[in-house]
């Protein structure tokens, strides 16, 4: 479970082993969440985010939507997932 990013405590990762379309998860305080890179949908949370949280992330994930998508792909290639840097 890779770490990418730290947006505003939660930890931004991926999974090598995971299936389905494009996405990235969500993990801290309490909280994970899915969010689908197509259109940075909430696909699932378990705990509670905050509607500024969710539109901080999404932001955040706009501006790096090309990287989010390759360590999407290199996850899915078993393949080292790079940092995103602010």
């Amino acid at each position: 479970m890779p770490t990418v990013a730290w947006i505003m405590g939660f930890a931004i990762v991926f999974f090598y082993d995971d299936h389905g379309e494009p996405h990235f998860h969500i993990r801290g305080r309490g909280t994970t969440a899915k969010i689908m890179l197509a259109d940075l949908s909430l696909a699932e949370v378990k705990g509670e985010l905050t509607t500024r949280e969710l539109r901080e992330i999404r932001t955040w994930a706009r501006r790096h939507l090309p990287a989010l998508y390759q360590a999407w792909t290199n996850a899915r290639a078993q393949q080292p997932i790079p940092t995103i840097k602010e």
